[in-house]
């Protein structure tokens, strides 16, 4: 297969982070890989040539001289030498002195007056974060993440010495990723702002520009994506998406040699001789971190893994779970991997991945050899879940594989692209959901997502508001919001009229009034601590679905009733005998009920309860 054919010069949108403008296929003229995988308009402006941009200059200057002029201000002579103090002084119309605002302080302490001028000087990067939060703000941030944010989520760790003296000489860009993580609810949001467009202008340069990698960057990455808060400025030139972040980490990963086909002892890509700093714990679990990100992303957006399991990740995994000296989340990691890889199975073989493949109904014959092995594979990881893996999240990822195994029971062949991310309430059809012959199976299933859905959002209710704000709301949050989702569906397709699910599954059972309105509170509260925080941004959906569910009920739920109660009244004057006395339905319908006339008149509903 030839390699992706390159531009001469790159897009716009490559160009502005300054990394390859790779084609789809050979001899093509785009857009590119990058733009078509962002949802991007792929565009490439032609470069100015340098006589252009003087003629371009000169008539910017030339019209701010006329427009001076024709305000009666004063401009400098040539012959005065650039000495603007005399004449600022002889005429009140004169320009007044610029004050020696930021720019001119940037400048007196170093600080780059443009932000593209970041070097790969660590000593750079602190002069810009120093001016942005004191070092003694930063101590408190890294304070927080190994004492409040680490332990509640133990994923990436800080090995070796944790003080902020020792981080900023040694390890600076896992620092400031750090900061970067643990500002939320914290600093000013623009302070925060500030902090994440310095993260990703050091990401950029050293990374991409740089292209330099060690186990150190790789866990700046993995933090700054587990934490990932884009800048306001989405055309900002230093701007990474969940799914650069994730390449990055996983091709490091790979290239530093801690993951992919295992290799032998000689070779000159042996990492074993070029990163002999690597110790086996780190390398295992760094690569299994990556690969926990990468999982968890393809779920959420219903794509398959590129990265594929192979016997090299299932050495790492049993090598890191039975390591004796395994530091502080390493069972928890494993078990996360575990639970991940088996739910990345079941989205694979349910054909949750393939939109464009119908639909196979749950109670198929086809699908059972495939559905029983799935379920006895789920039984299989709740059995081996032990004692000591103690905490909540010993049982969340649990019924994350319980929501996605009986998912398909909601699926229509038109409806599987919609249970992709983002779960919002904009993304729910009140006609596409499914009314099959219900069985068993389907009555299994229904109740199970129920159950699970109840107990994930369980779970996340107990945590107190600086658990929810320092959770990473990538892996976290956004399962609680797909939870909530599946129970809008079920709704949906146990209440909407012409369902089949309702008479086996009350629709009231699934306690939506009970489970809304605490979630929206919890946002409330998170959100008014840090609006922009991943947290309240993916909690951000309980309200709009609060309002759709309110919406809802009104215009189709209590009509559904409706319905049902005539139909249920219909079929009581069949069962009495009303039905053959040869008069037409209207005068023995409903209009007489209400009149309040008394009994033997004509069009009146005669009483029931002498028969």
């Amino acid at each position: 297969m030839p390699p992706p054919a390159q531009r001469p010069r790159a897009c716009d949108n490559c160009h502005s982070i300054k990394i390859k403008c790779e084609l789809g296929k050979v001899g093509g003229t785009g857009p590119c890989q990058r733009c078509v995988r962002l949802d991007k308009e792929c565009k490439v402006t032609p470069p100015k040539r340098q006589k252009d941009r003087v003629a371009e200059l000169e008539a910017e200057v030339e019209q701010l001289r006329r427009l001076l002029e024709s305000q009666n201000i004063n401009l400098p002579s040539p012959e005065s030498g650039g000495d603007r103090s005399s004449a600022n002084e002889s005429s009140p119309n004169s320009i007044p002195p610029r004050n020696a605002g930021p720019k001119k302080r940037k400048l007196e302490e170093g600080i780059p007056e443009r932000e593209d001028e970041l070097t790969t000087n660590p000593e750079d990067w602190f002069t810009r974060l120093d001016a942005i939060i004191p070092q003694a703000t930063q101590s408190k941030l890294l304070d927080r993440y190994t004492v409040e944010m680490f332990p509640r989520f133990p994923l990436v760790p800080i090995r070796g010495k944790k003080d902020f003296a020792s981080m900023r000489a040694e390890r600076p860009m896992l620092l400031i990723a750090i900061l970067y993580a643990s500002c939320s609810a914290v600093l000013h949001l623009d302070l925060q702002e500030d902090v994440a467009k310095l993260m990703f202008d050091i990401l950029s340069k050293v990374v991409v520009e740089g292209d330099q990698k060690s186990t150190t960057i790789l866990q700046a990455i993995q933090i700054i994506y587990l934490w990932f808060r884009a800048p306001k400025n989405h055309a900002y030139g230093g701007y990474f998406s969940i799914f650069d972040l994730v390449k990055l980490a996983s091709d490091m990963a790979a290239e530093l040699g801690l993951g992919g086909p295992i290799r032998g002892i000689q070779g000159k890509n042996n990492w074993h001789s070029t990163h002999r700093d690597i110790d086996n714990e780190s390398a295992w679990r760094n690569w299994l971190v990556c690969r926990i990100l990468s999982t968890s992303l393809c779920l959420f957006m219903r794509t398959p893994d590129s990265l594929r399991w192979d016997e090299h990740d299932e050495s790492s995994l049993q090598m890191l779970d039975y390591w004796k000296e395994g530091g502080e989340g390493t069972r928890l990691i494993c078990h996360i991997v575990k639970a991940e890889k088996l739910t990345e199975r079941i989205a694979s073989e349910s054909g949750c991945y393939d939109a464009e493949t119908p639909a196979i109904g749950v109670s198929d014959p086809a699908v059972q050899p495939t559905r029983l092995a799935l379920q006895s594979a789920a039984l299989d990881f709740e059995s081996q879940v032990l004692p000591d893996l103690s905490g909540p999240f010993a049982t969340f990822w649990r019924h994350i594989i319980t929501l996605q195994l009986h998912e398909p029971v909601l699926h229509t062949p038109t409806n599987k692209r919609s249970f992709t991310a983002p779960y919002l309430a904009e993304r729910l059809s009140v006609t596409d959901f499914p009314m099959p012959l219900v069985t068993p199976s389907h009555i299994a299933s229904l109740t199970s997502l129920r159950d699970a859905a109840h107990s994930l959002l369980d779970i996340f209710l107990s945590f107190d508001t600086t658990t929810v704000i320092t959770l990473p709301a990538i892996l976290v949050h956004s399962r609680v919001a797909y939870a909530q989702y599946l129970l809008m569906r079920l709704y949906i397709a146990t209440s909407a009229p012409g369902n089949t699910f309702g008479a086996f599954l009350d629709p009231e059972s699934l306690r939506i009034d009970a489970y809304l309105p605490p979630l929206i509170r919890l946002q409330e509260i998170v959100s008014a601590a840090d609006e922009r925080c991943g947290a309240s941004r993916v909690l951000w959906a309980s309200p709009r679905m609060r309002e759709w569910y309110l919406n809802y009920r009104r215009t189709f739920v209590d009509v559904a009733v409706l319905e049902q109660r005539q139909v249920e009244f219909n079929s009581a004057l069949d069962w009495y005998g009303f039905g053959d006395v040869g008069v037409e339905g209207w005068d023995w319908g409903l209009q007489g009920l209400f009149d309040g006339g008394e009994m033997g008149e004509v069009g009146v509903m005669p009483d029931l309860e002498g028969l």
